[in-house]
């Protein structure tokens, strides 16, 4: 028997929980970079080009290295995720506080394994705040940004809550948001301040001139594909809007609970 509520908040874990610039993404890129470097059997500065040409490409290095280079995926985690203790997330009052006074139902949607985030979690301090994990595994290894794996989590929350007013989705990667979007998920993206120079691109302002250029096949992937925000060959179809936040707590109580 569920229990029925009207919204869910869904959030991304890697760089969502904590900023871009911790220790700990430093650690794990250092962790997928020296794996790339073992099993290609390239030098480190080549392995790390490999990482972030296969991210980009892919939306994840794992998907490009199980996809051109056969890599398995158990494997693939077990190295990366061996992060010393020191390196976790470190525990913040700020986002303790707000999730204080959440009283919707919690999620996390992620392209890391389940033990990862579980592990963050408790050095932070915030597992007692989240329902449960969509990670990578139980999305069939597929990850962000499929889009199926959007309609099978959103497909999971029905059968447990029952009908849903609205699903709040946060992620720090704007192709991330996309098929969430297309399923009329409210999104908000949590930038960072060094790769979103251009952000000012997304803004409701700068829609209007923008919005001319939908029309195009080849301006509109170009502008993404410069700014960095394509995933493989398919660069996001139109422009959309996403709530621009800094930090989780800049998303407001209110809206979580009532929707509007």
């Amino acid at each position: 028997m569920f229990k029925l509520v009207s919204n869910i908040l869904l959030l991304d874990y890697d760089q969502t929980f904590y900023p871009r610039g911790s220790v700990t993404l430093s650690e794990l890129d250092r962790r997928i970079t020296l794996f790339v470097s073992q099993n290609l059997k390239v030098e480190i500065e080549q392995a790390d080009s490999i990482r972030q040409e296969l991210c980009a490409r892919y939306g994840t290095t794992l998907r490009g290295l199980r996809e051109t280079y056969q890599v398995n995926h158990q494997e693939y985690y077990d190295f990366i995720h061996q992060v010393p203790t020191g390196s976790l997330p470190l525990v913040n009052k700020s986002l303790s506080e707000w999730f204080d006074q959440i009283s919707i139902p919690i999620y996390v949607f992620t392209n890391a394994r389940r033990d990862w985030v579980e592990m963050g979690l408790r050095a932070m301090g915030l597992e007692k705040y989240i329902r449960d994990i969509f990670d990578i595994e139980s999305n069939a290894w597929r990850g962000k940004p499929e889009p199926q794996c959007y309609s099978d989590i959103e497909a999971s929350l029905v059968k447990t809550h029952g009908k849903l007013s609205q699903i709040f989705f946060v992620d720090d990667h704007i192709h991330n948001l996309w098929p969430a979007y297309q399923l009329a998920w409210k999104t908000f993206w949590i930038r960072d301040q060094d790769s979103h120079k251009n952000i000012d691109l997304y803004t409701a302002s700068s829609l209007s001139p923008l919005a001319r250029l939908q029309s195009s096949t080849s301006i509109v992937p170009l502008l993404f594909s410069q700014l960095g925000y394509c995933h493989a060959e398919n660069c996001l179809p139109r422009l959309f809007n996403p709530t621009l936040i800094d930090d989780l707590w800049d998303i407001s109580i209110s809206e979580l609970q009532t929707g509007n």
